[in-house]
């Protein structure tokens, strides 16, 4: 048997290398600068992505850069508009994304699934990994999306500075005086492990409005990011859930959160503003909403 030469084998694994690329369309999306890429998997035949291709396709340096990655499929339960998955740019599927699921719902626009009209009046159901939730659009553009509710009980007050909560994610909210002087990626890298087992939890820094009790600022590490990102939807909805009961315990009056009038608090998170409304029936926070921009970046094909 006559040996392979060095070139020659270097070339058959240049070659099989080659040959397991695949070309992705995809859409780049971002939501109050939280920013993800789209891929429309709806199609049966659709190749599913690797969390290798995923987690290059977010390198900000050699890929498209991204906070994570949405694949909207066909969803097999009646009545739904699609089936939204969401991977962290770590490549691993994570929870719920409440910024990504507003993103998703722009996509599906884009792409056909569901013709909003602009009153705002056409919700849609889609699937995401804690069960079904409700979305729409608004007027002015923007985009809703509803979040399951949260019982009272289920919030871990850890001390008057620091909560804990679970809005389709889990988030360690910790009040501050000063935001800006924060070191939310070192401290929030330190917070990640302490509060949700195995797998860690956001990190949410919430500075509260000393003119206004419904407006608060906040910055978000992100797990699977490892970093801050410029926004968090659930991040923005746990923040706002924390104030409102820290402002009770404080027997600080904040306004109505009952059956029949929904209380909104301003977001403030470094790439934009957030709305998040809720209504307080007993001691459960229903009709959780998340609502704000949705920006449609550009669109292409990756070869990964």
């Amino acid at each position: 048997m006559i040996p392979l030469s060095r070139a020659f084998r270097s070339f058959c694994l240049h070659h099989r290398c080659l040959s397991s690329l695949m070309e992705v369309p995809f859409s780049k999306y971002e939501g109050a600068g939280n920013d993800f890429i789209v891929v429309d998997m709806t199609s049966r035949i659709s190749t599913p992505l690797t969390s290798g291709q995923r987690l290059r396709m977010c390198n900000r340096k050699t890929g498209i850069g991204a906070d994570g990655v949405l694949v909207l499929q066909q969803s097999e339960l009646p009545g739904f508009t699609f089936k939204l998955l969401y991977y962290n740019a770590d490549g691993q599927e994570s929870s719920l994304c409440g910024n990504g699921s507003r993103c998703s719902l722009a996509f599906a626009e884009q792409i056909g699934l569901v013709d909003f009209d602009h009153a705002g009046s056409h919700v849609i159901k889609f699937e995401a990994c804690d069960g079904s939730h409700l979305g729409g659009k608004m007027a002015g553009g923007q985009y809703f999306v509803d979040i399951r509710d949260v019982r009272i009980s289920d919030v871990k007050r850890i001390d008057e500075m620091n909560y804990f909560l679970n809005t389709g994610s889990p988030h360690h909210v910790r009040f501050v005086e000063h935001l800006t002087q924060t070191d939310v990626p070192g401290i929030g890298k330190e917070i990640r492990w302490k509060t949700y087992g195995k797998e860690g939890s956001n990190v949410n820094f919430v500075q509260m409005s000393l003119q206004n009790p419904r407006q608060i600022s906040v910055r978000t590490f992100e797990r699977g990011v490892e970093d801050e990102t410029l926004a968090c939807g659930t991040g923005a909805v746990a923040s706002a859930i924390a104030a409102y009961l820290r402002h009770q315990y404080d027997k600080k009056p904040i306004g109505c959160a009952s059956s029949q009038d929904p209380m909104t608090t301003q977001v403030l998170m470094e790439g934009g503003t957030l709305e998040v409304a809720f209504k307080l029936q007993g001691n459960i926070f229903s009709d959780i909403r998340l609502r704000g921009p949705v920006r449609h970046v550009f669109e292409g094909n990756i070869v990964v």
